[in-house]
């Protein structure tokens, strides 16, 4: 699910419309469970799946509408038809699929992006009341991270609502939850996103640019470190979900790390290589890659006293 709303993020940037549907309430068996989620572009392709078949193509043609008329749809796949020889195979229960159109979300989605790469616990609440809304929050503040379709207030209170629930931000498991808001009730799906694995990749250097594309197309969050601006730019690493731009060491000592973290260290010389991999290794996964130049040798030693890894290229491992 978060590989859905992080591509959402990167489309929206890009200028393109977008909805994001999202699979609230199932009843019986379904091809999906709640929390599923689906983009739909407006040339009529899908990021993700609710299940497939004719019920996929009737959120698709939801996703279409709700772009046309900027106005969110609730949609009910009924798959309880009877099973027969020219009919497809039928789960026999029903899905209620919410479709917002992708703009207004952008807030939301952003700050999917940016919980990433902090490292940072997200729950994402997509709310049915009196108008469609969709919030995101990091757990341990009180306070919204950000929303969509209300106010800040609004959202302020949404969040301490469903906060007060029981067992509503420690569920394993997506689940609603009925909250009162201002007198008025409320359903709330709560669900967890987690951070998922991230690449950081210290140099801007030639090597840097395909290794975060790779990385973005393998599912990772990408962040890239160098010190000098003209490496270290949006411009130069577009796909980039951060790009900071500071001394090595500095950066890497203040980074979030966790063990979803993984780093490719390729910057522009062994000073800088052994500086970041003495950081680096204690921290986080590590790759190391060996250069071929007359002192290539001793330097790799160096990190691998360290213990990291070498070689031509040093498959990523568990640093410690």
């Amino acid at each position: 699910m978060r590989e859905v709303v992080v591509e959402l993020e990167r489309l929206l940037r890009a200028g393109e419309r977008v909805a994001l549907a999202t699979v609230i309430r199932t009843l019986g068996p379904t091809p999906r469970l709640a929390g599923a989620r689906m983009g739909v572009r407006r040339c009529g392709q899908h990021l993700g799946t609710v299940g497939g078949g004719c019920g996929e193509a009737q959120v698709v043609s939801a996703g279409l509408g709700a772009l046309d008329t900027g106005t969110p749809r609730l949609v009910r796949v009924d798959l309880t038809e009877e099973v027969t020889e020219e009919s497809e195979a039928a789960c026999g229960g029903t899905m209620d699929v919410l479709v917002p159109w992708g703009a207004e979300l952008a807030p939301v989605v952003g700050a999917v992006r940016d919980a990433t790469v902090a490292r940072r616990s997200l729950w994402l609440l997509t709310c049915l009341g009196p108008q469609w809304v969709l919030g995101a929050m990091v757990v341990g503040q009180d306070e919204p991270l950000a929303w969509a379709g209300v106010d800040a207030e609004s959202a302020k209170v949404v969040y301490r609502a469903v906060k007060g629930c029981p067992g509503s931000f420690l569920s394993a498991r997506p689940g609603q939850v009925d909250v009162d808001v201002a007198g008025e009730r409320w359903q709330v799906f709560v669900e967890e996103i987690e951070a998922g694995p991230l690449l950081l990749i210290c140099g801007g250097g030639h090597i840097a640019l395909p290794l975060c594309r790779m990385g973005k197309m393998l599912g990772f969050a990408v962040a890239v470190v160098d010190d000098r601006p003209s490496f270290a730019s949006a411009e130069r690493f577009p796909e980039a979900d951060r790009v900071i731009c500071s001394p090595f060491e500095q950066a890497l000592e203040g980074f979030p790390v966790d063990g979803a973290t993984y780093g490719v260290v390729v910057t522009r010389g062994h000073r800088h290589d052994l500086e970041c991999a003495e950081v680096a290794r204690a921290r986080c996964h590590v790759s190391w890659h060996d250069r071929e130049s007359p002192t290539g040798g001793r330097s790799a030693e160096a990190v691998a006293r360290g213990g990291v890894a070498r070689g031509p290229i040093a498959g990523a491992r568990r640093a410690g």
